[in-house]
């Protein structure tokens, strides 16, 4: 998918890793990166039962790092409304569950697919921040290591509960009903909570430092990888979840950067691919069209 050219800055006013001097001279190196305390104080936490929250308080560690790249420096943005399409689905997915009627087995079975084509898409979104921006960001930034420790935990825990799910769906699409449904539904939803916490610290956290640390060219050598793993019903429908996500002035700067064959398809065959998905999943209680993404942002 394309890459949204910033309109702003992503410089949180609690911005946990300070930028380098203006006047740095030589290779330059990771700054100082200092948990957020007054924020995340403010924050509403749900119990994690491992201590996430604990880990923001960890000693600082050594400043100076790697050299990062002449050109660090990247626009990361795009990064969030990938997360926003994330918070959607999984906002709707308990009840496309639930409201399924039992005795249709072929649409049962059409939304238990459809459930695993999220929890892919999730689990190979992860995959590829573990490969390439932990270890660079560590290694350029090593005081943000506490950081990206915690996203480490909370991909695992998102993992193991995608991998629990299995289970779950086998039992409702091969007995539908009432108890089978209600006990995927609730599975689904506390996989939403824990990814609710975990993109709200990501972006808090992470996303500032990897606009500082990352050269364009690297943030798109990433994000082409990323395009290459989606089979086209996953592309189509994150597609026309970001677009409905997105202010006209942002969308129009956003289908600027998609490939034009991507463009063709999505007129073509996507959109109306990516309503029927929607309504599939969503059991038809949420439509197509423009909604208020950064209202859904947040782990309260």
């Amino acid at each position: 998918m394309g890459r949204l050219k910033r309109t702003t800055p992503i410089v949180h006013t609690n911005e946990v890793c300070s930028r380098r001097p203006a006047d740095t001279t030589g290779p330059r190196h990771g700054g100082d990166c200092r948990p957020a305390a007054t924020a995340l104080a403010s924050r509403h936490r749900p119990a994690m039962g491992s201590g996430e929250g604990d880990a923001m308080a960890a000693t600082a560690l050594p400043s100076s790092g790697a050299p990062m790249p002449e050109d660090a420096g990247c626009d990361a943005e795009d990064l969030v409304f990938v997360h926003d399409a994330f918070r959607r689905l999984y906002a709707v997915l308990p009840t496309g569950v639930r409201k399924t009627p039992p005795e249709d087995h072929r649409r049962v079975a059409r939304v238990a697919r459809g459930v695993a084509m999220v929890g892919d898409a999730l689990h190979h979104h992860h995959h590829l921040e573990d490969e390439y921006y932990w270890g660079p960001m560590q290694t350029r930034r090593p005081a943000c290591t506490p950081h990206v420790e915690l996203m480490k935990q909370h991909h695992a825990r998102v993992a193991a509960l995608l991998d629990a799910s299995a289970p779950l769906a086998d039992a409702w699409t091969t007995n539908p009903g009432a108890g089978t449904a209600e006990a995927f539904a609730a599975h689904i939803e506390e996989i939403g909570a824990l990814l609710r916490l975990h993109l709200a610290r990501e972006e808090e956290l992470a996303l500032p430092v990897m606009g500082e640390v990352f050269s364009q060219s690297e943030w798109d050598a990433v994000g082409a990888q990323a395009q290459k793993a989606y089979d086209r019903s996953q592309i189509f429908l994150f597609f026309g979840i970001i677009q409905d996500s997105l202010t006209p002035e942002r969308l129009d700067a956003f289908i600027a950067e998609v490939p034009a064959a991507i463009r063709i398809l999505y007129r073509l065959i996507g959109r109306r691919q990516y309503e029927r998905s929607l309504d599939l999943l969503s059991a038809g209680t949420v439509r197509p069209g423009p909604y208020d993404a950064a209202a859904r942002r947040g782990v309260g």
